[in-house]
């Protein structure tokens, strides 16, 4: 990421002392400044320059309860108060206080690395008030004599990772999706029900073999500087997401399209691609087979609009920063502190700006979740993703709300391991954990025991669940007193008279190893067997897990759609998410006769057999799925949790009674 964003609090506040005796900077003795009755001492000293006193800012925006930011790349300071956001470029006389600007009487600078502001901006920016007392030398701020804003329309959120990059095409990791989701729209949104709404699109139709759809946009669309968005723009980003040397990970939702996947590979042209501009407001799509959710799909970052000009432009730089990035959604990058803040804004050129109430977004990055859970304590936060044993801290609690997250933790086996290619030793080490004793002892939060790879939440295409009508495919009540024998079985059918070490390959946070131990005593007790546990990265996990560098490993999935589909075809025997080597005829030809069966119910019965028949052969074994656990403020109305990928939908939220 280009942005590099340094934790520095700076230079001071701006209030000029027009009482300060006219003396050379070199002859004053030194300055003092006492906060509430306290002296401060800097690592950088306050001092004169034409008649001002300049001080620095970390340490007194601290004092009064500010948080600053330092961007280097602009040379630019952000603080936030409660609901007032500061930004300060230096060498500028221009400071803007929630976007409105600030006159100063004197430039801000740097010496000794620090921000020297005047100090008059602490009186008119965070309600202090500011006396010089000439016969000290001192300055004496009072805090809160003066009301700052509070009660505004700012949501205050955090996330524990920062955003990857805001290139729609490019964009692979959740918090990406989420604040890309903020920024941009798609021709289609989501409702509180999962629903698919007219966005940019007003409207559309669908040929009677649900293969093509022509889009209606809306006449007043429009990116955040002022230019229509068009036709063109869904052409351009979509095929620039097909062309393989663009690297778009997400491209294979894509390739949905006709065309699509003949052009990723090469073998095809951008001109074969079924993607039709009718004219600047008309685009017609025709897929290779009929998708019933492809509406819903639609609302998905892969999917949004580019501005061709921007893009290439930018080039390199595209999505880093607010400079390098357009909106066409309800807000926009105002700044982006790397690691620490992202702070949005109305967009005042969406089509639907007069339903968004919120001005202004602050999005905590990094905070420790003990941290956020003061901050949310202290007002400072709106909403707070509660810690494990969330049930037991929070049962009765009216801010406390879960929701399921529509994602399945499940335990990876390799394969081509000669002791995990036997199946009846990997249906002993799946029907050996107690799933809801695991979640209970390591969650806690509504978490619930797996009974098959789908999760809850996800549509069977014809108004129901998919999990429930196809039941549980684990029967783990059942199966557990059986888990022994099927392990000696399996033993016995390797010419083994023990099981040989094996080893899962974990994330290394609390939870994980909270739950490695778990594991590890329950194949204990249910199996007799001692299995080992190796905890590294995040990212170490995933290109282990994507090489096959483990043994097994435990992952998570989450619905990159609302279909049984976003989970069953990783494991065809030639997808690239197949990290097990798992292959079946019979499995690839049923959720292959899905991708392609127009009928909804037929499609459907493919995916439950086809579900049948991995939960049979057990390559993996799904453990949980994980409930999104959180704490909201009362005053903060029509909060959308859209899906595990998109987090939250900010849209509609309003501040009401804070």
């Amino acid at each position: 990421m280009a942005n590099v964003w340094k934790n520095t609090l700076l230079g001071v506040t701006m209030v000029s002392l027009m009482s300060v005796p006219n003396v050379t900077e070199a002859a004053a003795p030194p300055i003092t400044i006492k906060i509430d009755g306290q002296k401060q001492t800097y690592d950088s000293a306050p001092y004169m320059k034409n008649d001002r006193t300049l001080v620095p800012l970390r340490g007194i925006f601290e004092k009064q309860g500010a948080e600053v930011f330092w961007k280097q790349e602009t040379n630019t300071v952000v603080a936030v108060k409660g609901d007032m956001t500061i930004t300060l470029k230096i060498g500028s006389k221009t400071a803007y206080v929630n976007g409105a600007p600030v006159t100063l009487d004197q430039a801000a600078e740097m010496k000794n690395d620090r921000t020297m502001v005047p100090i008059r901006f602490v009186s008119e920016t965070l309600g202090a008030d500011v006396k010089w007392e000439q016969k000290t030398n001192s300055v004496l701020i009072t805090s809160g004599v003066k009301s700052t804003p509070n009660k505004g329309q700012v949501l205050h959120l955090s996330q524990f990772n920062d955003v990857d990059t805001l290139d729609s095409v490019l964009a692979t990791d959740t918090a990406s999706f989420n604040m890309i989701s903020q920024i941009n729209e798609g021709l289609t949104r989501l409702d509180k029900d999962g629903k698919a709404v007219p966005g940019v699109a007003k409207s559309w139709t669908i040929s009677p073999d649900g293969k093509t759809y022509r889009f209606t946009l809306r006449p007043d669309a429009k990116w955040s500087d002022g230019s229509a968005v068009t036709a063109s723009d869904f052409d351009y980003a979509w095929k620039r997401g097909l062309k393989r040397s663009t690297g778009a990970n997400y491209a294979f939702l894509l390739t949905w399209i006709k065309g699509g996947q003949d052009y990723y590979n090469g073998t095809g042209s951008a001109s074969g691609v079924g993607i039709k501009v009718i004219d600047p407001k008309t685009l017609e799509v025709t897929l290779e087979s009929p998708i019933p959710f492809f509406p819903e799909q639609l609302a998905f970052p892969t999917y949004y609009p580019q501005k061709k000009a921007f893009v290439e432009q930018k080039r390199a730089a595209y999505g880093n920063d607010a400079g390098t990035v357009l909106s066409n959604g309800p807000f926009k990058l105002h700044t982006w502190a790397y690691g620490q803040l992202i702070y949005l804004e109305k967009n005042n050129t969406y089509w639907d700006r007069a339903n968004v109430k919120l001005q202004k977004v602050n999005v905590y990055i990094g905070k420790p979740q003990a941290t956020q859970k003061t901050m949310y304590t202290k007002g400072q936060l709106d909403l707070f993703q509660a810690e494990a044993n969330a049930h037991a801290l929070y049962q009765g609690n009216p801010e406390y709300h879960s929701a399921p997250e529509q994602t399945s933790g499940y335990l990876q086996f390799n394969m081509t391991h000669p002791v995990l290619k036997n199946k009846k030793i990997r249906q002993a080490l799946t029907y050996a954990i107690d799933a809801n004793q695991y979640v209970s002892k390591v969650y806690n939060n509504g978490t619930v025991g797996a009974t098959g790879l789908v999760p809850y939440g996800i549509s069977n295409g014809q108004g129901g669940d998919f999990r429930t009508t196809n039941g549980d495919l684990l029967n783990r009540s059942a199966n557990l007193p059986k888990a022994k024998a099927l392990l000696q079985e399996g033993l016995k059918e390797l010419g083994l008279t023990q099981l040989p070490t094996l080893t899962v390959l974990m994330d290394n946070g609390t939870t994980s190893k909270l739950s490695g131990v778990t594991l590890q005593e329950q194949w204990h007790q249910n199996l007799g067997v001692e299995i080992e546990t190796e905890y590294v990265s995040f990212a170490e996990r995933l290109e282990r897990s994507v090489w096959g560098d483990f043994q097994i490993v435990y992952s998570f999935w989450g619905a990159d759609y609302n279909d049984p589909m976003t989970f069953l075809d990783m494991y065809l025997t030639d997808s690239d998410f197949n990290e097990t080597r798992y292959s079946n005829p019979e499995y690839d030809r049923l959720v292959m006769a899905a991708q392609k069966e127009v009928n909804a119910a037929m499609r459907m019965q493919y995916l439950y057999d086809a579900e049948k028949i991995l939960m049979n052969d057990l390559p993996v074994a799904p453990v949980l799925y994980r409930q999104y656990s959180y704490l909201l403020k009362p005053y903060v109305k029509n909060l959308t949790l859209v899906d595990n990928i998109k987090g939250y939908d900010l849209k509609n939220v309003s501040i009401e009674g804070k």
